[in-house]
C-alpha cells in the first residue's frame, strides 16, 4: 500500500489524536461534557456489535451462557447510549457555539454518523429479544421497534446527505489528509438498511404492506450507502498509493472500509430472506413469480459475496498497514481505537450469514466464529484503557476546541 521508504506516518499528522496521557486530566463534569465529541458513540457501536455477535455465535447456544452474555452487553450498551446521548445533548445546550465548531471540523463532524449506527444495534437486539421470547404477538412492541427504526433511518439519511453537503460546501480538503473516516456518514444508511430488513421480518405477520415498504426502503438505503462508499473507495485507494499510509495516530482508520462492505453484504443477505415472501402480492409478471423471486435471491446472494470478497481485501490491506506502521512507530492508544470493533464485528456477521446461505459451509462458520472471538478480545483490549483514561479524565478531548476556552464570551458566529 505504501513504499517502506516513504514517510507515511507523518501524513495528516495535524489531524491525528494524541495519546490520553499526553494531555492534562479533565476533572470537572462541565468540561468533560464540553470535550465530549460525537466519536464517543463509536463505543456504543462496538459494544452493540459484540452483543449481536454473542447472539449469532454458531456454537454453544444450547447452554444459554452466550445468550446471557448477549443480553448483559445489550444492557450495558443501553446504559451507555442513555449516558452518551445525555452528554451529547447537554454539550450543545450548555455550549451552543460548539455545534458550529464541530460541524466545521473536517474530521470530528464525520462521527455524527456513529450516533444512528449505535442506536441501530439496540434496535437489532430488540428484534432478537422479540424472536427469542416469542413476543411477536405483542403488536405494541413490534410497532415500537418499527417506529424506532423510522427515527434511526431518518437521522441516518439526514446525517449522510447533510455531511456530504457540508464536506462539499464548507470543509477544506487535500488528498494527502483524506482518511477512511470519510465513510462514516455514508455508512449510516447501510446500517439502517440492515435494521430495516430485520424489522420488516417481524412486521410481516401484522402488516404485509408496511413490511414490504420497510424492506424496499431498506434496499434503497443500502444502495445509496454503497454507491457513495464506492465513490470514496475510488478516491481513497489513489490517496494511499500517492501519499502513503495515514499518520500513526490515524492508522486504525484503515479498518473502516470493512464497514460498508460487510454491512452492505449483510443487508443484502437479509433482504434475500425477507423480500421473496413479500413480492408475490405485487402481482408483477417479473418479480412475483417463483422464478423471479429465485433470481432475486441469487442476485442478492451474489452481491453479498462480492462485498465479502471486497471487505476481505480491505481487511488484509489494513492488517498489513498496521503491521508496517507498528514495526517503525509506537501506536499509542486513543479513542479512535474503537473504530476497530464495529467493522470487524459486521464483517463477522456477514461471514456467518454467508455460512447459512451456503448451507452451513464449514469455512464461513468456523472462520466467522474465530473472528468473533478475536473481535471480543479487541473489545476487551480497548475497553480497559478507555475506562482507565475516562476515570482520570485524560481521554476527554475534542480537537475542534483546541483554541476555545471554557467560557466563550463571543457570539457563536464569531467562533468559526
Amino acid at each position: 500500500m505504501a513504499s517502506s521508504t516513504r514517510p507515511s506516518a507523518e501524513n495528516g499528522s495535524e489531524l491525528a489524536p494524541s495519546h490520553p496521557s499526553d494531555k492534562p486530566p479533565i476533572t470537572g463534569l462541565r468540561e468533560r461534557i464540553r470535550q465530549f465529541p460525537p466519536s464517543w458513540h463509536a463505543v456504543i457501536m462496538g459494544t452493540g456489535v459484540v452483543s449481536i455477535l454473542f447472539h449469532a455465535f454458531p456454537y454453544g447456544q444450547q447452554h444459554g451462557v452466550l445468550r446471557g452474555l448477549s443480553w448483559a452487553f445489550t444492557l450495558l450498551n443501553g446504559c451507555l447510549f442513555v449516558l452518551f446521548s445525555g452528554m451529547t445533548v447537554a454539550r450543545y445546550i450548555l455550549f451552543p457555539y460548539v455545534w458550529r465548531l464541530m460541524l466545521l471540523h473536517p474530521v470530528q463532524s464525520l462521527f455524527l454518523g456513529c450516533i444512528p449506527m449505535g442506536f441501530a444495534t439496540l434496535i437489532n437486539q430488540g428484534v432478537n429479544l422479540l424472536n427469542d421470547y416469542q413476543l411477536g404477538g405483542n403488536k405494541a412492541f413490534v410497532y415500537a421497534l418499527w417506529a424506532a427504526w423510522v427515527l434511526d433511518a431518518a437521522v441516518s439519511v439526514l446525517v449522510c446527505f447533510g455531511m456530504v453537503h457540508i464536506k462539499i460546501t464548507r470543509h477544506k480538503h487535500s488528498l494527502e489528509n483524506m482518511t477512511a473516516a470519510w465513510l462514516l456518514p455514508v455508512v449510516a444508511p447501510i446500517v439502517a438498511s440492515t435494521t430495516g430488513q430485520l424489522v420488516a421480518g417481524i412486521l410481516l405477520p401484522h402488516s404485509h404492506t408496511l413490511a414490504l415498504l420497510t424492506s424496499t426502503v431498506s434496499l434503497v438505503l443500502v444502495l445509496i450507502g454503497l454507491s457513495l462508499s464506492l465513490m470514496i473507495f475510488a478516491t481513497y485507494y489513489p490517496r494511499l498509493v500517492i501519499h502513503g499510509l495515514p499518520a500513526t495516530g490515524l492508522i486504525i482508520s484503515v479498518f473502516l472500509p470493512l464497514g460498508p462492505c460487510a454491512q452492505g453484504g449483510y443487508s443484502l443477505l437479509l433482504a434475500a430472506d425477507v423480500l421473496p415472501p413479500l413480492l408475490p402480492a405485487l402481482d408483477s409478471p417479473y418479480i412475483s413469480s417463483n422464478a423471479g423471486t429465485a433470481a432475486l435471491r441469487v442476485l442478492l446472494l451474489a452481491g453479498a459475496f462480492v462485498l465479502w470478497v471486497l471487505g476481505t481485501m480491505w481487511l488484509v490491506l489494513a492488517c498489513l498497514a498496521v503491521w508496517d506502521v507498528a514495526r517503525r512507530n509506537k501506536i499509542s492508544f486513543a479513542l479512535p481505537f474503537w473504530g476497530l470493533i464495529f467493522p470487524n464485528g459486521v464483517y463477522t456477521l456477514l461471514t456467518l450469514q454467508l455460512g447459512k446461505a451456503f448451507g452451513g459451509a464449514s469455512f464461513f462458520v468456523d472462520f466467522g466464529a474465530a473472528w468473533a472471538a478475536l473481535t471480543l478480545v479487541v473489545w476487551i483490549a480497548v475497553a480497559i484503557p478507555t475506562v482507565r483514561f475516562a476515570h482520570s479524565g485524560t481521554i476527554f478531548y475534542a480537537p475542534c476546541l483546541d483554541r476555545t476556552p471554557l467560557n466563550v464570551p463571543r457570539a457563536p458566529e464569531d467562533t468559526a
